[in-house]
């Protein structure tokens, strides 16, 4: 089972796919773990970081879709009339009411458009400055055969990040090793009940699966997962 397999695996764990069929899956694939590690570059965190980058997502862009340009084209199209409109009136009918009648609604139409301009960019810069506050939040992993500690923006896949009660999963993984994990997945899966996990080599019953979600808490148990998927490849960012 390849990389980009393994992935679409844990998207229809997401997409409602059971825990037995992602144990038959992994089973058929030949999942085991030491090809897991060769294969996501666990001993050089270089070169993995040049090959999948970081844990970090980019702020989502602000392109103008169809209706917004179509409505923008509307805003000058109407503005260019009434200059148009209150040009004739000037130079042809010298009636100056009509000018200043034009000229007060193209004034007002510009104003409310740099006001949404302006508040929109107000609270942009409120969440930027909200992200920037928010305390950060460091995992201890297993790099280059030592434990350290790092943050969540720094993780990248390959990393084998220790996992314990109370501590948010940050990245999508697989676990490795540790006690049987029960984990609440239901800001993923919306189920109410909680999912246990176990490493691939001891789960004995489709009631246990070894997939770990990224933005799902940890209830009991510890153990050590490696990450697959990192920032905007994650099932957690796919659901915002």
């Amino acid at each position: 089972m390849n990389l980009n397999e393994l992935r679409e695996l844990i998207r229809d764990y997401t997409h409602g796919c059971s825990q037995a069929e992602v144990n038959k899956r992994l089973q058929e694939g030949k999942f085991e773990k030491e090809g897991l590690l060769e294969m996501l570059c666990h001993k050089d965190p270089t070169r993995s970081m040049a090959m999948h980058g970081m844990n970090k997502i980019m702020p989502i862009s602000k392109d103008e879709n169809v209706p917004t340009f179509s409505l923008n084209l509307f805003e000058k199209a109407l503005l260019g009339l009434f200059a148009l409109q209150a040009m004739c009136w000037l130079f042809f009918e010298k009636n100056w009411y009509y000018v200043v009648e034009y000229t007060a609604v193209a004034f007002f139409l510009l104003a409310s458009k740099y006001l949404a301009v302006y508040l929109d960019k107000k609270a942009e810069q409120q969440v930027e400055m909200a992200e920037k506050n928010k305390p950060k939040t460091e995992y201890v992993i297993m790099r280059e055969g030592k434990k350290v500690k790092v943050e969540e923006s720094e993780l990248v896949v390959g990393d084998i990040i220790y996992l314990k009660a109370g501590i948010r999963i940050p990245v999508d993984g697989i676990l490795l090793d540790g006690n049987s994990l029960t984990v609440n997945e239901a800001a993923m899966l919306g189920q109410p009940q909680y999912a246990i996990k176990r490493p691939f080599d001891k789960i004995k019953d489709e009631n246990a699966c070894t997939l770990l979600l990224s933005h799902t808490n940890i209830i009991n148990g510890c153990g050590w997962m490696i990450a697959v998927s990192i920032g905007e490849k994650t099932s957690g960012y796919a659901k915002q």
